[in-house]
């Protein structure tokens, strides 16, 4: 009950700090691979989010509390963004009851852009209002807008510092499809997640933890300790006291602290996979 109830104290505190406060403690830049684009072309830009020293904002999912960073776009007509791609998350520890998750330092939030089959202009605004908490001891909310002109053309152009920095972001996304084997069997109030890896990959040693897609569901304090077993790993999850609903699947990412080498070197798998022994409850 104690955690509930610094979640509200946490949720009230959003309302009592300045917008001029916020933007001290987070910077915000809109930042594109591509300076000159061409029609019915894929791009990336991102959202480029910078913590003042030991704030943190949040992952899609925000654990115990917190408010996931927000993106509404204002784009030229003809042009469409995709939903955000969310590089992994960190752990942030509020007290011996909560856990946070979410990113602090620097992190970029990748967003695919679609252009339309006919630019008309010679430059075009790309421009969104980013949303985001910022917590510490206290949060604070705050929102700012941002902007990228971008030229048109037949061909593209790219920008090679900020195609860097996508790359980099893109070895901390979370990696759909591989070889790697997973199952769920509940019992009790715990989890049994097994994690098979391919042949081709040795059961090395790792430290590994599962941040859920979706909250209220899983004890984001629990441990979560883990068994190496022959050619794998099982990771052991605790069921919130209090959870929303009975689950009849595992949804989230798997982070190592020791990349995957058969999946592209990431240190994030994603992972979708029923639970063997689920029962609808009546």
């Amino acid at each position: 009950m104690k955690k509930y109830l610094l979640l509200l104290l946490l949720l009230i505190s959003n309302g009592i700090f300045s917008q001029s406060k916020s933007l001290d403690l987070v910077s915000v830049k809109l930042i594109s691979e591509l300076n000159t684009i061409a029609p019915a072309q894929e791009f990336y830009v991102g959202i480029k989010l910078k913590m003042l020293d030991e704030w943190h904002t949040y992952w899609k999912n925000p654990g115990d509390a917190g408010l996931a960073t927000r993106i509404k776009w204002n784009l030229p007509s003809g042009f469409s963004a995709s939903e955000i791609f969310w590089p992994y998350p960190k752990r942030f520890y509020l007290g011996d009851d909560m856990v946070n998750f979410g990113y602090d330092n620097e992190e970029i939030l990748l967003v695919k852009i679609s252009t339309p089959k006919i630019l008309a202009q010679s430059d075009y605004l790309i421009s969104a209002k980013v949303s985001w908490l910022a917590c510490k001891e206290e949060c604070v909310p705050g929102s700012q807008e941002v902007s990228i002109k971008l030229k048109a053309d037949s061909g593209s152009i790219y920008d090679s510092v900020i195609v860097k920095e996508i790359e980099e972001t893109f070895l901390k996304l979370p990696v759909e499809f591989h070889d790697y084997i997973f199952s769920a069997e509940r019992k009790d109030s715990l989890m049994i997640l097994t994690i098979l890896v391919p042949e081709s990959e040795s059961a090395i040693e790792r430290k590994i933890k599962f941040y859920p897609y979706e909250n209220g569901i899983f004890d984001y304090v629990y441990e979560q300790p883990i068994e190496s077993i022959q050619n794998g790993y099982r990771l052991i999850l605790k069921l919130d006291e209090m959870k929303i609903k009975n689950p009849k699947d595992v949804r989230g990412i798997i982070v190592s602290n020791i990349s995957w080498i058969t999946a592209k070197n990431s240190k994030a798998l994603g992972i979708n996979v029923s639970l063997n022994n689920y029962e609808e409850k009546k």
